[in-house]
């Protein structure tokens, strides 16, 4: 991040807070906090960088951990899915002077006051009062420029929207249960219309209910995290083992060393040396894996936190929100099926030949044991139905697509 900068610019809203320049792009986070788009984008790659098939990173600024919005293990496409902060980006447009879009529209000059998350305008405080008076625009989301903190809130709460993903001008009223897709009925008419099991919204909700899938869902996610936690444990089990093994391993050197001369300094040096540098190299191995199964922890407590919050959501916004959480977890399954699980230990053969120190070439024969294990066959119950009904949803789209072709 920048530094020296003065404290008057650094708390500019308008401002960066990694650059400390004005926004370029203004991407806003699910934690409500805005960075440039350039900005964010180099900060996911540089800290995915040592994680194993990333799914997902800490803010900048609050730490909070920030889901993958995209395809896990591919963090230079994620910034380019978080939504454009349009208030900013009309603030950072012209001098330090904004006018009221709707007066200007009418030639008349009157600062802006508010911003109209909905109509994406500034608008002063007049136009403002009005606003709230007309019935078609009384329940648009308004906030003041004062307050930044409240109108990123708002931005977030007006991207929860019923509209389609594909058509955000069209509502969502559709659900395709070969693709496992909301739709509207745009897309019911194109890419939807050879899909023999297209539904209502309200159908789907239903359904969703009486099924009990919310619940299912759930006790997926809170098992997977489960076992995730379980082989983080066992991970982190192995890393203080490994510290164990190589103090072990040191201290028999140092003892040995004791007994010999000058020659068998510097082979001791060379021994210890070595056994640092496969523990470093082990650790780092072990770690880059326990990152990645925290994010994975985090991943799934996140979708368990969302799934948990949409109970008080329209029935459209339960069912498109059902579906995302759905998706990103079948994704991170996906993610995690070819996860390397590590299983290392240091093993040091001294030699039988100490006595004769002047024939030693080295004090021990030293080597990392590794072995690693995909995830997938870690917790093969769990994933085997899972990649079963995945493959039959994949075998059922790809014949859908030959048909529609």
């Amino acid at each position: 991040m920048a530094s020296g900068i003065d404290k008057h610019k650094s708390s500019d809203v308008t401002v960066c807070s990694i650059c400390f320049e004005k926004f370029r792009t203004p991407r806003i986070l699910p934690c409500t906090h805005v960075f440039c788009h350039g900005c964010i984008s180099s900060y996911i790659v540089t800290s995915c960088q040592s994680k194993e098939a990333p799914v997902g990173f800490s803010c900048p600024l609050c730490r909070d951990f920030v889901p993958s919005p995209a395809t896990p293990g591919k963090p230079e496409n994620w910034a380019d899915r978080f939504p454009v902060c349009k208030m900013l980006e009309k603030l950072n447009k012209g001098d330090d002077t904004h006018h009221c879009a709707a007066c200007l529209r009418e030639n008349e000059e009157e600062n802006a006051t508010e911003f109209c998350i909905t109509c994406e305008e500034l608008i002063c405080g007049t136009c403002a009062k009005y606003h709230k008076r007309i019935l078609t625009t009384r329940n648009h989301l308004v906030c003041t420029l004062t307050d930044p903190s409240l109108a990123m809130q708002l931005i977030n709460m007006s991207l929860d929207t019923g509209n389609c993903p594909e058509h955000p001008d069209k509502e969502i009223e559709l659900y395709c249960n070969d693709h496992l897709k909301v739709c509207c009925s745009l897309c019911s008419n194109t890419e939807h219309r050879k899909c023999g099991d297209v539904s209502t919204i309200q159908s789907r909700f239903q359904r969703i209910k009486e099924e009990g899938s919310v619940q299912k869902l759930l006790q997926k996610i809170r098992n997977f995290e489960q076992e995730l936690v379980s082989i983080k444990e066992t991970q982190e089990q192995n890393i203080t083992e490994l510290d164990s093994t190589t103090d072990r391993i040191m201290e028999e050197a140092k003892n040995i060393r004791k007994s010999i001369d000058e020659c068998l300094d510097k082979l001791e040096k060379e021994h210890l040396e070595e056994i640092g540098v496969l523990s470093k190299n082990s650790r780092n191995i072990l770690n880059k894996t326990i990152d990645s199964l925290s994010d994975r922890i985090q991943f799934s407590r996140q979708c368990t936190k969302r799934l948990e919050d949409i109970n008080d959501k329209t029935n459209t916004s339960f069912v498109k929100k059902y579906n995302e959480i759905k998706e990103s977890f079948e994704n991170l399954q996906r993610q995690t099926m070819n996860l390397k699980i590590n299983d290392i230990r240091i093993e040091s053969n001294l030699s039988r030949e100490l006595s004769q120190v002047a024939n030693l070439e080295s004090l021990s024969t030293n080597k990392v044991v590794h072995s690693q294990r995909e995830f997938a066959r870690s917790q093969p119950n769990v994933l085997t139905k899972f990649e079963r009904t995945r493959r039959r949803h994949l075998k059922r789209q790809t014949s859908l697509s030959a048909d529609f072709i």
